[in-house]
């Protein structure tokens, strides 16, 4: 796959993270709400669920930008690499 693909198919990948994130944060606003209003029980377990949910998301848009970093310093080193060799 060439770089360009690649490059392009992250930030795809990335704006469809960030459009999802919207519904995470609706499904938040619900569990808050049984949170609060819920039994003890429930809460608990939605709590905790709420919990890694969040941890899970975090991690998934960390990863989305590192790899587009990555593919960024990538492409630009390339780019210098063709330039030098003038391939």
């Amino acid at each position: 796959m060439s770089r360009f693909v690649e490059i392009d198919y992250e930030q795809n990948l990335e704006e469809n993270v960030n459009n999802r994130q919207e519904m995470a944060k609706g499904l938040d606003v619900s569990g808050t709400y049984i949170k609060y209003f819920g039994s003890k029980r429930d809460a608990a377990f939605v709590q905790g669920r709420l919990f890694d949910a969040k941890l899970r998301w975090k991690r998934l848009t960390v990863r989305c930008r590192e790899k587009g970093r990555h593919l960024q310093q990538a492409y630009r080193n390339s780019k210098q690499v063709f330039c030098c060799f003038g391939v």
